[in-house]
């Protein structure tokens, strides 16, 4: 379904584990320039000169899952001091004793020190990437802190195997965010840690989706895995009278998916377009859909653009994606959000480079 690009990978050993060194460039001529561009325009704009990724259009707060973005950005364009800058400040300001990171801090200090597992696991692979492509063992050391401060925090066993939550306060009602489940995270910490653990995750985790996707179903936002392992859309918490939503949460579902190698995996991103190609269509990009398709709340966010062509091209409309690529540059050049420039960055790494993950889209 999708070609993998002529890459020079040099093997790199470090504390005992085999990594990879993505040399940028060599992905074919300029092929990643708007990768590396649009990774370079995110720190430029949201980090702020001490590694604090800043939401500039909400508030200049900061969270743990932009923390992680910008770890994952900054090696995924082998910008190392930028890396050390963002991992240098997330340790100072948000690193928890159990290991984990406090989700929320403004103006000066952490106002909900309560744990996210999205940018748990996503800046422990960060890490994990670091340690490797810049041959520093503290980085590999702390990511396997951080690795296992998620399995002994962050996850639950269920009929079907372990299950990874929202977040410590999820255990209990099992509540997972289908956009979450990274199965290049699960990966990259299954191969620094040798933790069996990460492949259960990993399988477990694109169970849940593919029963959620049932009948033609949008992913949600939320869900809540049953006790025979069943998974079902939930309204988002809180919130006990909304209706079950695939809005901004779930767009990361399909970059995710598309980006891994598996077939099967594809398959997840793939069953996302039917409903999504609507809306791509429309040329709407609209931020909630309901799960059948039908517009919820309408607004523009280019995240939402990136799963979009995520979708497209795990479904084998390789130029379509390349065009829903382009809108999403463009809508975030007119319209610049914290969240959609990462996901913009976040995207076309993903799609373009194999520097985070063991694919490329196209």
């Amino acid at each position: 379904m999708r070609a993998t690009a002529p890459v020079l990978v040099l093997a790199l050993v470090v504390t005992g584990v085999v990594g990879v060194l993505i040399v940028p460039g060599l992905l074919g001529p300029g092929s990643d320039s708007p990768a590396v561009t649009s990774g370079r325009s995110f720190l430029h704009r949201y980090m702020q000169p001490d590694g604090r990724i800043a939401r500039l259009d909400q508030g200049d707060d900061t969270v743990s899952e932009g923390q992680a973005y910008g770890l994952l950005i900054a090696v995924g364009i082998s910008d190392q001091r930028a890396f050390d800058l963002i991992w240098t400040w997330t340790a100072a300001h948000l690193l928890l004793p159990d290991g984990l990171l406090a989700w929320h801090w403004r103006a000066g200090s952490v106002v909900d020190a309560t744990p996210a597992a999205d940018a748990d696991l996503e800046a422990a692979q960060a890490l994990a990437l670091g340690g490797s492509r810049f041959g520093d063992h503290r980085l590999s050391a702390a990511a396997r802190n951080m690795a296992g401060a998620v399995l002994a925090w962050e996850t639950v066993p269920s009929a079907i195997g372990l299950v990874l939550v929202a977040g410590t306060w999820a255990r209990q009602g099992t509540v997972i965010e289908p956009g979450y489940l990274s199965p290049e995270a699960f990966a990259t910490l299954a191969r620094l840690t040798g933790d069996p653990r990460w492949a259960e995750l990993e399988r477990t985790s694109a169970s849940l989706i593919v029963s959620l996707e049932r009948d033609g179903q949008l992913t949600p936002d939320w869900a809540s895995v049953g006790p025979g392992g069943e998974p079902e859309a939930i309204s988002p918490p809180g919130q006990p009278h909304g209706a079950p939503a695939f809005g901004l949460d779930a767009a990361r579902v399909a970059p995710w998916w598309a980006a891994a190698c598996a077939g099967p995996d594809h398959m997840i991103a793939a069953k996302e377009w039917p409903r999504l190609q609507g809306n791509a269509d429309r040329g709407a990009f609209d931020i909630s859909l309901r799960l059948d398709g039908a517009v919820r709340s309408t607004g523009q966010n280019s995240a939402m653009v990136v799963s979009d062509a995520a979708a497209a091209a795990a479904a084998g409309h390789v130029k379509q994606a390349r065009t829903l690529l382009a809108e999403a540059r463009t809508m975030n050049a007119k319209n610049p959000t914290y969240y959609g420039a990462a996901w913009l960055a976040l995207g076309e790494l993903l799609f373009i480079t194999m520097n985070l993950g063991s694919c490329a889209i196209f």
